[in-house]
């Protein structure tokens, strides 16, 4: 229960449900299915239900954008394999946003800066930060 971030079995029983259920597993491959599943959620390093319920809608969401691209190239028409293209398009950017949203979450919201490059001036002792262009 502690890959799905909560100690309730109940509550773990549910989201599990949901993955499953968005997952559109078929019952020859059941098993390897839903331990592949948690498998992804321990991995992701779930520490409680909004991180659990975040990263389910995430393995939902990429397995969709990954059947629009399937679907894509069965298509026999262009306009079909546009239409499909589309909707994988708008899920992998949909994608990336429930990254962010995540990340932020498990960040508490703190922001922090990371200093890349520190260049020293050796006239006055002053440092930049930031990029620095010259022009030679």
């Amino acid at each position: 229960m502690s890959s799905v971030g909560t100690h309730s079995p109940e509550l773990a029983q549910m989201l599990l449900q949901q993955l499953v259920s968005a997952s559109e597993i078929n019952s020859r491959q059941a098993e390897d299915d839903i331990n592949g599943l948690l498998a992804f959620l321990q991995e992701m390093h779930v520490e409680d239900p909004v991180e659990a319920m975040l990263v389910c809608q995430m393995v939902a969401c990429n397995q969709q954008a990954v059947k629009m691209l399937q679907q894509s190239r069965q298509e026999m028409h262009a306009d079909s394999t546009e239409q499909w293209l589309k909707i994988a398009n708008r899920l992998m950017a949909l994608f990336v946003k429930q990254t962010e949203a995540l990340a932020k979450y498990k960040r508490k919201g703190h922001q922090s800066m990371q200093v890349e490059h520190l260049y020293i001036n050796n006239d006055n002792g002053q440092a930049v930060i930031g990029s620095i262009n010259s022009s030679r």
